[in-house]
């Protein structure tokens, strides 16, 4: 049987500042609104991923002091870390990197946008990734983005 790998939950966020998340839905949103329903995902996401109990769950932030002062006062006890790179894919790099230098062997990101996100969605990308060294898996959405993406 193979060696249970050591997993790691890694959560994308902002923080809720209106004119600066759910930009595209301003409007018919006012930007006050936009930030409240993204306060209310981020609440929705960081619920579920409570619940994981097998996995090690970390928070990657945008690299801003005030964004590690409010993570840490709506996320205690969990890990933090201020997200370090360019652009996107250089700031998912960078959370693998440093999971895996933790020793974690599996690592799955998640964004905010999908609150709704099954708990099953998450277990099944772990389940995959336990197949073997150097996997992948990828949840894809329909506008050609990905809800999920996972590695070993």
């Amino acid at each position: 049987m193979p060696e249970q790998l050591k997993k790691a939950l890694l959560i994308f966020a902002k923080r809720p500042l209106p004119g600066k998340v759910k930009t595209r839905l301003v409007p018919p949103l006012s930007p006050e609104e936009a930030a409240d329903l993204y306060r209310c995902m981020l609440g929705d996401v960081m619920a579920m991923a409570a619940n994981f109990h097998d996995l090690s769950l970390h928070l990657f932030y945008e690299d801003m002091e005030e964004a590690r002062e409010y993570f840490a006062g709506i996320a205690p006890g969990i890990a933090s870390f201020p997200q370090r790179g360019e652009d996107l894919g250089e700031r998912m790099a960078e959370a693998f990197r440093l999971v895996f230098a933790m020793g974690h062997g599996a690592a799955v990101i998640i964004g905010t946008d999908a609150p709704d996100l099954p708990p099953t969605y998450i277990k099944e990308a772990f389940s995959r990734l336990e197949n073997g060294k150097n996997m992948a898996v990828f949840g894809p959405c329909e506008d050609g983005g990905y809800y999920l993406l996972g590695i070993t």
